[in-house]
């Protein structure tokens, strides 16, 4: 019973930490179009 529900946290915490760096990915992203907007 205890193991189940540590393996539910920590894939809980593994999508949290996938999910971060995706908005991370697009927030980068979107920072680059804007710089090279900017320029052009």
């Amino acid at each position: 019973m205890l193991l189940n529900i540590r393996r539910r946290e920590l894939l809980q915490a593994t999508e949290f930490l996938e999910m971060l760096r995706y908005k991370n990915l697009q927030l980068r992203k979107d920072v680059w179009s804007a710089i090279l907007n900017r320029i052009i």
